[in-house]
């Protein structure tokens, strides 16, 4: 992938953007030429933002978190339901009816608007209108799909009364989660048909992602197929209408040999764990891992030229919830392994870009990347292992310890997605019949 989406001047990764700056900053040592604000130079200046930002943290991190996003119309009329579900934190926030103050919840989904490049800001903010404040509306508020009988905008699925639906073993109540499906469905009268609904905002964001999902194939194949084609003929000794690529070219490549005794020793010891385990079958991961590796390329352009990350979650859930019907310890590691291993080789490519701009020799890079990796994982098994052994009712009853609720979409979607097929056409409930 280096040939395609680092070596390339087009690939901009707009992420490294800052650091590089950041970095100028800190090491360069002859600042006569640099524009100043105020009189302060880069140093000064950065050391005074982050002074500013560290203080005002404070504020929507502890003192005041309704700073964090709230609706100062809901604020003004509390029992308005409508404007609620318009203008509010938990609705479409539409109008300005809600304000954030705290930049990390403001750059949380999408990353900050500043390395985003303006047109595709505007194509963000257009689809958003269309879609969050048009199409949706109008869904809902003519009842399409019973869609008012829920709320507008929410992840969990519900009962056609408008209940949340909840699967045996909720862990807010401490129960024990069932890791695999037995008999699930005998928990309902043999005389009932359990459905379950989502919300408007939930099934067109899954429709929308499927449709960007083929939008994003055929535009990798119109707009870059012959790049592509030109790329993976041409080396990196080759570009010589580049200045990054003639000065990295004095450097040594990381040998591919290197690259593919990574990938094979991992994905052998990922079977292993899978296998002696028991979180799933091991010959699926001839199937998440190479679904990962198809959408590096695709994903990768539109990363390394908008700073947008797409990931195959959607698809993943689905698949796994096909092979794996009932077995939430089988979904979330299939899922674990797909979304890991395209994450993880996204981080990698957006490194090397870094060394790229940066002139580190890419062995150096290769080396730390891998040496972090398995530093970090093992201490993170280290410590939750570490935790769930020694710490009793860490996920259930103990309140001075928090535990991720597994309550989720994905924990729902492991029981559910058998029937998933079913939002893709007619209804939008999955129905056992």
């Amino acid at each position: 992938m280096r040939r395609f989406l680092v070596w390339p001047s087009e690939m901009i990764w707009p992420y490294n953007l800052p650091y590089i700056a950041l970095l100028r900053t800190m090491y360069e040592k002859d600042h006569s030429f640099e524009p100043k604000w105020l009189k302060l130079d880069r140093m000064r200046f950065f050391l005074v933002v982050c002074t500013i930002s560290a203080i005002y943290y404070w504020l929507p991190g502890l003192i005041f978190p309704l700073l964090t996003a709230f609706s100062w119309m809901c604020m003004l009329y509390p029992n308005n339901v409508l404007l609620a579900q318009l203008t509010g934190t938990d609705g479409l926030a539409m109008g300005g009816g809600t304000l954030i103050f705290d930049w990390l919840t403001l750059t949380s989904q999408l990353g900050s608007p500043i390395l985003t490049p303006h047109w595709a800001q505007i194509n963000i903010l257009i689809g958003f209108v269309l879609v969050c404040w048009l199409f949706i509306p109008i869904m809902y508020y003519t009842n399409v799909w019973n869609f008012m009988t829920f709320p507008i905008a929410d992840s969990r699925f519900f009962y056609s009364n408008g209940s949340v639906f909840r699967l045996p073993g909720n862990s807010e109540q401490g129960a024990a989660i069932p890791l695999i499906e037995e008999n699930f469905f005998e928990i309902y009268n043999n005389n009932t048909r359990p459905c379950f609904y989502s919300t408007a905002t939930f099934v067109i964001g899954n429709y929308l992602f499927f449709a960007s999902l083929a939008a994003l194939i055929t535009h990798t194949i119109f707009y870059y197929g012959k790049d592509i084609l030109k790329y993976a003929k041409t080396s990196l000794q080759y570009r010589q209408n580049d200045i990054h690529c003639v000065l990295m070219s004095k450097y040594s490549e990381a040998p591919q040999w290197l690259y593919w005794i990574a990938a094979i020793t991992g994905f052998v010891s990922g079977c292993f764990i899978c296998h002696y385990g028991k979180l799933m079958p091991w010959v699926y991961l001839f199937i998440s891992v190479p679904l990962a590796i198809l959408s590096l390329l695709p994903t990768g352009i539109i990363n390394a030229k908008t700073n947008i990350f797409i990931d195959l979650t959607n698809v993943t859930v689905i698949v796994s919830g096909l092979l794996l019907h009932g077995n939430v310890a089988g979904n979330y590691t299939f899922l674990s392994y797909t979304w890991l291993t395209q994450n993880r080789a996204m981080y990698l490519l957006r490194n090397l870009k870094f060394a790229h701009y940066m002139k580190i020799s890419p062995r150096a890079i290769f080396s730390i990347q891998l040496t972090v990796t398995l530093l970090s994982s093992t201490i993170r098994y280290c410590t939750s292992q570490y935790l769930l052994n020694h710490i009793k009712e860490i996920c259930g009853s103990n309140k001075d310890w928090l535990c991720t609720n597994v309550q989720t979409t994905s924990y729902t979607f492991s029981f559910i997605s058998k029937y998933s097929w079913l939002f893709l056409f007619d209804k939008v409930r999955t129905c056992k019949r």
